[in-house]
């Protein structure tokens, strides 16, 4: 009982965890969300922590990564950084800059070799980016020619997801030489500048999550992707503007929404008061005398001191007050009736 009531008010706490599940960041209120796979409605996780734009998101160890955070420096010029998000503290941490460029619009972790992938839409034919956790970054080869906006990856396979919003088509990225293949058109005739991809390895379901779209300027739509042709289907509205960083969380490391951690912060409260307000108290005691307690067949009022003694195991914060109550009992009544005080402890014996 006392364990499992510490673990909830720490696991509430912490923010606890949660089922598999997709995450969202939107740059337009710099929170973090989960989203809904099979509807895309977004419930508030928390803030991000930083001031992002056009977001990629992953996550890798663990541990949630996110590019693009703008860091203030003497006006009006910025620092642009990948960082490390903590969903417990809503705190963006920059692990390094991104090796001269200032729009790493996707993001993709591979857990094989502890790398982040991203592409520089920025720069000399948009080349592939490899970061490790410390901030490292490496160029894998020339050129990928597509902005990729929105990037995912599947371990098992090996395969890098990108997006391309100049075609509004799926691609496929060769992390070994940077190249890009494409797949095929996504066919829903929206705008994927504000857009993210995250890759489902247990169901391995590819989603796409449009920041904007041709019927709701601002609010996003949660699809999921053939990747075998390209083709996206809706699943449902995010109610959300400009959720455009996506990522697949495993259930290690999936945070609970707020008002579900505030409840089970308050179960996890609960029991650990009532923990506290019970030690001491020989609870084991009143349910034995409980059980015992039955009609005797001489009439030595034994009904009423058991039922005594358990106001005073309720009452009593000590197990010793409780059995020197109880004794000084037996003792008053065992001077009125005869034969009381061996009938009564063999009747019901004491503790």
């Amino acid at each position: 009982m006392p364990l499992l009531c510490l673990v909830a008010l720490l696991w509430a706490i912490a923010g606890g965890t949660a089922s598999a599940g997709l995450i969202g960041l939107s740059t337009r209120t710099d929170s973090l969300y989960s989203i809904d796979p099979d509807i895309g409605a977004a419930t508030l996780i928390g803030p991000a922590g930083g001031n992002y734009a056009g977001v990629g998101l992953s996550f890798l160890g663990g541990e949630l990564f996110a590019s693009d955070l703008l860091l203030q420096l003497p006006s009006p010029d910025f620092d642009v950084q990948t960082a490390r998000i903590s969903l417990v503290l809503g705190t963006s941490t920059p692990i390094g800059v991104q090796d001269g460029s200032l729009n790493w619009h996707g993001l993709a972790s591979d857990e094989t070799l502890g790398l982040l992938y991203s592409i520089a839409l920025d720069q000399a034919n948009q080349p592939l980016k490899a970061m490790a956790p410390s901030g490292v970054v490496t160029t894998i080869g020339a050129g990928t020619g597509i902005d990729g906006r929105g990037m995912a990856f599947d371990d098992v396979n090996r395969i890098l997801y990108a997006t391309s919003s100049s075609d509004e088509s799926l691609y496929t990225v060769d992390v070994s030489t940077g190249a890009a293949q494409r797949i095929g058109a996504f066919g829903l005739g929206i705008d994927t500048s504000f857009s993210g991809l995250a890759y489902d390895e247990v169901n391995r379901i590819l989603y796409l999550n449009g920041g904007v779209d041709d019927v709701s300027p601002l609010i996003g739509n949660l699809y999921s992707v053939d990747v075998g042709t390209g083709q996206a289907s809706l699943l449902g509205s995010n109610g959300v503007e400009f959720v455009d960083g996506l990522a697949w969380i495993a259930d290690d490391a999936a945070p609970v929404s707020e008002p579900a951690a505030l409840a089970l912060f308050s179960v996890g409260f609960v029991g650990l008061c009532f923990f506290r307000w019970a030690r001491g108290r020989p609870l084991g005691h009143v349910l034995h005398l409980q059980r015992r307690l039955r009609p005797c067949p001489i009439q030595c009022d034994c009904a009423a001191v058991l039922a005594l003694e358990t106001r005073k195991v309720s009452n009593s914060g000590k197990q010793l007050r409780y059995r020197k109550a109880r004794l000084l009992e037996h003792s008053r009544i065992a001077r009125k009736v005869p034969r009381f005080k061996d009938h009564h402890l063999n009747r019901h014996p004491t503790a």
